[in-house]
């Protein structure tokens, strides 16, 4: 076999390419290839995350208890180590998530006076890199990745930058980075007014704030966003120029600079054993948004939470204005199942990246209720594509809050903000006694966000819908005893 030709073909056989890393029969000028024809080929990162989404799920399965949240990725620790993602890929196939993708890194001497920038934090964090890095680690001129998690950087300057994965940064100076890919946050204190962040068609510069920065997958479009203070942002063809202020958000093309869209940012149960049977959707899934711009503010392929900061009087203000809180409906037909046999229940949801929305805004651990739709037809068989807010179940018109006469809350469950992919299982007594309890053959749950985002623009959650073409969608296991 020529294993040059895995490097010059990469899309031909990925899986080799990463089995000859995970096994360390890729040389370091093979690597340092690879790594650029990651960082410039959006099709190949594209697929590289879906082989480690399968081993990741794949490991899932195998080892994770069914309470909690299973990572999908490696996790790294506040200090520069091997993570349990590394560890465990001696034992097997999870060495291929100690990888994720990779990138031109160079950690410096704490002697060496051409340091740029240090890592302050870090929350579930893996780095793509040689060498491990962490916490603490001091960083010289070069290109740097986090393909999981958050963490935050600060140059020498002062400057603050918060990264959310999957980002590329390339730091140049302690006053200048330049985005490659993902987005990020800056805050400026005034030792580093005048700090510049290079995109491909542009680039900013700071007046002493806190804003905003997201490249998207085409590295064609990159909007910026100011939450406090003042930025410039200058294009570099048209020599156009733009001051955006406080609660603006301006969107950068290679033909220019303009205002930014504000709103984007199986039939039948499978038998896992005699006793045990998995429920899929069937697509009676959908998702809901307050205010009912549903074009605007959500997918059908994700099912989205969030619980938005409120906005005072908004009954007397346009929609556009209201608080964007999303919620979501699934549903799962049991059929046939004796109901008078107890069973013991578990609902699996796939968390996905919405794109939407800065995780470094949210508070470090959002509340996700579960609610059972009560055993009513008209609350269990709603409208899957044109859902509105007043009349889908536990809602109220004009308001965010639950109506507690058509749903009851079965229980809840955490997801860190650095955690935008895995699954969660969910389960509890209440669940349990809502399944036995079924009189329809139908049961149905609402998810609701039960935590406020620090500032606007904050993430929103999502978990897949059968719809989703990588990643599967929500299933409950029936466990009858």
């Amino acid at each position: 076999m020529n294993q040059n030709n895995d490097i010059n073909d990469p899309h031909g056989d990925l899986d080799r390419l990463i089995d000859r890393i995970s096994d360390g029969t890729m040389s370091r000028e093979e690597f340092a290839e690879f790594e650029a024809r990651l960082l410039e080929d959006s099709e190949l990162r594209r697929r590289f995350r879906a082989r480690m989404r399968l081993e990741a799920n794949l490991h899932s399965e195998c080892q994770a208890s069914p309470t909690e949240i299973l990572h999908p990725l490696m996790q790294a620790p506040g200090r520069p180590r091997l993570s349990r993602w590394a560890i465990a890929a001696v034992a097997g196939v999870a060495a291929v998530l100690a990888i994720a993708t990779f990138i031109t890194f160079r950690p410096v001497d704490p002697e060496n006076p051409d340091m740029v920038a240090t890592i302050m934090s870090e929350e579930s964090a893996a780095w793509s890199a040689v060498g491990m890095i962490g916490k603490g680690a001091r960083l010289s001129p070069g290109i740097i990745s986090l393909e999981r998690g958050l963490a935050r950087l600060r140059f020498e300057s002062g400057a603050i930058v918060d990264l959310e994965a999957p980002v590329t940064i390339e730091l140049l100076d302690p006053m200048r980075c330049r985005l490659k890919r993902g987005k990020a946050i800056f805050e400026v204190p005034e030792s580093a007014v005048g700090f510049v962040v290079e995109t491909p068609n542009g680039y900013a510069v700071d007046h002493g704030t806190r804003f905003a920065v997201a490249l998207q997958e085409d590295n064609e479009h990159v909007e910026f966003g100011v939450l406090s203070g003042r930025i410039s942002v200058h294009h570099d063809k048209s020599q156009a120029k733009a001051d955006v202020r406080s609660g603006d958000m301006v969107l950068m093309t290679s033909a220019g600079i303009g205002v930014a869209d504000n709103t984007r940012s199986a039939s039948s149960a499978r038998a896992l054993s005699p006793d045990t049977l998995v429920f899929p959707t069937n697509g009676r899934e959908t998702s809901i948004v307050h205010g009912d711009m549903r074009k605007d503010f959500l997918d059908p392929s994700m099912l989205m939470v969030k619980k938005d900061i409120p906005v005072p009087d908004e009954a007397q203000l346009d929609r556009l204005l209201w608080a964007k809180d999303r919620r979501s409906l699934i549903a799962f037909d049991l059929g046939e199942l004796d109901r008078r046999q107890q069973k013991q229940a578990s609902l699996r949801l796939n968390m996905v990246s919405t794109g939407k929305g800065y995780a470094m805004l949210l508070p470090e651990s959002t509340t996700i209720e579960v609610y059972g739709i009560r055993d009513v037809a008209t609350l269990e068989h709603w409208d899957d594509v044109g859902l509105k807010w007043a009349n889908a179940p536990g809602s109220v018109e004009d308001s965010t809050g639950v109506d507690t006469s058509e749903v009851s809350l079965l229980g809840s469950f955490e997801i860190k903000r650095s955690e935008l992919e895995g699954s969660v299982v969910f389960e509890s007594p209440e669940l349990n006694r809502f399944v036995n309890n079924d009189s329809t053959g139908v049961v149905a749950f609402l998810l609701v966000s039960d935590s406020i985002p620090h500032e606007p623009w904050s993430l929103v959650h999502a978990f897949a819908t059968s719809r989703h073409v990588e990643v599967a969608g929500p299933s409950l296991e029936i466990r009858r005893k």
